[in-house]
């Protein structure tokens, strides 16, 4: 888990240096994936007890000692700038810090493998460095000192056999050995150990399905996860900053900078409006299925894999991604928790009257995963009786468009409108627009378009670029009595 913005920036900046030491791309160290053109190839990570065998000068310089659980086992050392503060309060010859990130891990590990059913991690036994047996390594070392409150690795031999057709891999985990709030800010204490349990043990799962799937699936899973396993941690809010929520124009699956930390929202919104709740985790990890690389895996990019999933339970992307731009107009009035969320600006708006009463053809230009809205708002001219019908003339419903109307009253009390659009992409509706009664009526219009020129780098879904962008969402609004 990354605690602040220029975290991303570091972790960047290492796993471009190693790349052009090893000269092959990278699986991730936490933020960095790599695209389906580089399949079976990965960075071999060396773990802190390879000690002075690093190559990045990571390793431990003194002896290690592991302790194991039922799942996994936690290694620290008692010297160094790496080792965690060695109290000892029960006496069992195990630091506290050593037995709280045991506690932290096998507690994520029984939430998410055991409660919500996510497939466990590989086993690492075939790794050369593999610790006591084939359980999960967790590192304690000073990560902290790079802004780090974690990151996940693999040294599968998998990952650097070319001729592995697949990506499921093992993994470990390294995280800071104290977890100090001066040294990490939000992001530390026991809270921060907790969200961070929950965020890379879900990116060692991730492994197992697929070490190499897009980031905004990955990284934006694994925030998701915290809010699930520590919800009250809420350390993932902070990103978003640069999420759907504030910035609706830019693709829900950019790569770009935080953004696919920022997507959490998404799979958030998708577990509350597809599941029987926030803590249903069946979409997500019927999403995740489908998206697997391991033998007999549909092995489907992210885009096409939220697609079928959807699909499987009679949604449609177009209509749901709509509904997730509407939600995130209003996010106190839908989302569990919205209350604390910020809201998406409106892109467009429009006053109407007897002497304005139309908004004439207007168009919106949206990218893929993308949503816009535009409000229509009665001004003191307008008849109290009065409708507004809006005529809407979108892609084709083949090319994943969608549309939702919401009407906010003088109360306001909200109420939505069902747009169905025809195959055309077009639809025409009538809904109240009282000057007395309706404070604005708002449209929203998604491009869902999952249509990819794949594995070209360009940081999108499948590493693709959209052949979908820039799609224009045409709308005619008209104040009727």
């Amino acid at each position: 888990m990354a605690g602040r913005s220029f975290t991303f920036v570091v972790r960047w900046a290492l796993a471009l240096a190693l790349f052009a030491a090893v000269l092959v791309a990278p699986p991730g160290v936490d933020a960095a994936r790599t695209s389906r053109g580089g399949r079976g190839a990965a960075l071999i990570r060396l773990r802190p007890t390879d000690g002075k065998h690093d190559p990045e000068g990571n390793g431990y310089g003194a002896p290690d000692h592991h302790v194991c659980g039922t799942h996994l086992c936690v290694h620290w050392v008692s010297s160094t700038d790496d080792a965690p503060p060695l109290s000892d309060a029960n006496g069992n010859g195990v630091p506290d810090q050593v037995d709280r990130t045991l506690v932290a891990f096998e507690a994520a590990w029984a939430f998410e493998v055991g409660k919500l059913g996510f497939r466990a991690p590989r086993s690492d036994q075939t790794s050369q460095d593999h610790g006591p047996d084939g359980r999960l390594d967790i590192y304690l070392a000073d990560v902290g000192r790079v802004d780090l409150d974690g990151y996940v690795a693999t040294d599968d031999p998998n990952a650097s056999d070319g001729s592995y057709q697949y990506r499921n891999y093992s993994a470990y985990i390294v995280v800071d050995d104290d977890f100090s709030v001066p040294q990490l800010g939000a992001t530390g204490g026991s809270g921060g150990l907790r969200a961070t349990a929950a965020h890379e043990l879900f990116h060692a799962i991730q492994y197992a399905y697929d070490a190499g799937e897009d980031e905004w699936l990955m990284e934006g899973t694994a925030a998701w996860m915290e809010d699930l396993f520590a919800d009250d941690v809420n350390a993932n809010r902070v990103w978003l900053k640069e999420s759907p929520l504030t910035q609706p124009w830019i693709p829900v699956d950019s790569g770009q900078g935080l953004h696919p930390y920022g997507a959490w929202i998404f799979w958030r919104f998708l577990s509350e409006i597809v599941g029987t709740g926030p803590s249903d985790a069946s979409i997500v990890k019927r999403v995740w299925e489908l998206a697997a690389d391991a033998p007999g895996d549909a092995n489907l990019f992210s885009a096409r894999a939220l697609e079928t999933a959807l699909r499987e339970r009679g949604r449609d992307l177009g209509g749901v991604f709509a509904t997730f731009g509407l939600w995130n107009l209003v996010p106190s009035a839908f989302y569990e928790e919205g209350a604390a969320y910020p809201h998406t600006p409106i892109a467009r708006s429009h006053r109407l009257n007897v002497h304005h009463p139309i908004a004439r053809w207007s168009v919106l230009r949206l990218d893929h995963l993308t949503t816009g809205s535009v409000s229509f708002t009665p001004s003191q001219g307008a008849p109290a009786s009065a409708w507004l019908r809006l005529v809407l003339d979108a892609p084709p419903r083949r090319n994943g468009s969608g549309a939702r109307v919401m009407i906010i009253g003088r109360s306001g009390a909200i109420r939505l409108e069902p747009v169905q659009l025809d195959d055309h992409g077009d639809a025409v509706l009538r809904v109240p627009f009282g000057r007395l009664t309706v404070r604005r009526v708002v449209l929203v219009y998604a491009n869902a378009n999952t249509s990819f020129n794949c594995w070209t780098g360009a940081g999108y879904s499948c590493n693709g670029r959209s052949h979908a962008d820039r799609l224009p969402f045409r709308y005619l609004a008209a104040l009727v009595r």
